[in-house]
């Protein structure tokens, strides 16, 4: 009887202590996936959050600005991009910048209130020779270049600004060009944005 009861009371110890492991893997497992779903209630806030202008995909078509108050600024990544890449740089004024090569192009359209209006460009170069390029504006070819030296920051093309004489609100189409129709550019140069500015 003795051996009887003592295999019966291994037997009900042993099924007591493997009740007691499963009960305690169980509420650890239950413990681990109630974790995991507050961290995911954590972090779900931050996926839902709008992804900014510039990371999304470039204009498919080109893109109609209106001034307000005084000009109006339109960052080169934003324009219609035929040929051409932006890329991220801290130092540009929205992170982004656009490098013109020989023969893509950036282009807009601007909506002008009667007036005299200066367009400027920042744009960044690298060498003297390649850093002449050519705003079409409805047409009308204008050379613009920074100053230089010095060379390899970002600067107003204030040596060579383009002014315009508007007689009444007018929508003009801007392209950002290498080249013109008589003069061949060679690219070369990051642009930032272009602006313009009512005088008067």
């Amino acid at each position: 009887m003795k051996k009887t009861s003592s295999a019966s009371l291994a037997v009900l110890c042993a099924i007591f202590a493997s009740g007691l492991f499963s009960c305690a893997t169980t509420s650890s497992v239950a413990k681990k996936d109630s974790e995991q779903e507050s961290v995911q209630e954590q972090t779900a806030p931050a996926q839902e959050e709008a992804v900014p202008q510039h990371e999304q995909e470039p204009a498919k078509t080109i893109p109609t600005v209106t001034f307000k108050g005084r000009g109006v600024k339109i960052e080169a990544e934003d324009m219609f991009l035929d040929g051409l890449s932006m890329y991220k740089d801290d130092s540009a004024s929205q992170g982004y910048a656009v490098k013109i090569d020989a023969s893509g192009t950036a282009a807009c359209k601007v909506v002008l209130s009667e007036g005299t209006w200066e367009c400027l460009a920042r744009e960044q170069a690298f060498q003297t020779d390649e850093s002449e390029l050519f705003i079409d504006i409805s047409g009308t070819y204008y050379k613009v270049y920074p100053s230089n030296p010095p060379l390899g920051s970002w600067e107003l093309t204030t040596r060579s600004p383009v002014y315009l004489h508007i007689e009444q609100e007018t929508t003009i189409d801007v392209c950002l060009n290498a080249s013109s129709p008589t003069e061949k550019g060679s690219g070369g140069m990051n642009i930032d944005y272009i602006q313009f500015v009512k005088m008067r």
